[in-house]
């Protein structure tokens, strides 16, 4: 999606018009590369193979069900939102930005 944004803006001519699209989309790239590597070396990470097995966050505010399932062996001390309630505050802002698609709610968890 950001690429396509990006692509959007240039052809639109709302970025430098002497950047062709992949100058546009390798210089994201590299700022996106630096901006990781800048954050993951203020934890004391220096690979990316120790940051995805460092386990150095702890899951707040979520069900047990949640992260067992989409944080396996991830700490979580204190509950929180199930399935159910992320799914009714997706609706919820769904319906207040698409006010037209409020019946959609009646295709979903098989209602």
């Amino acid at each position: 999606m950001v690429f396509e944004t990006m692509y959007r803006l240039r052809h639109l001519g709302l970025l430098d018009k002497e950047l062709n699209d992949d100058m546009v989309f390798q210089g994201y790239r590299q700022g996106v590369e630096r901006g990781i590597f800048k954050v993951m070396a203020k934890m004391g990470i220096s690979t990316l193979h120790s940051y995805k097995h460092a386990q150095i966050f702890e899951i707040v505010g979520l069900a047990k069900e949640v992260v067992d399932m989409c944080f396996k062996n991830t700490v979580s001390r204190l509950g929180g939102a199930t399935f159910e309630i992320l799914a009714a505050e997706a609706l919820k802002r769904h319906r207040a930005a698409f006010p037209a698609a409020a019946n959609a709610d009646k295709h979903v968890f098989g209602k």
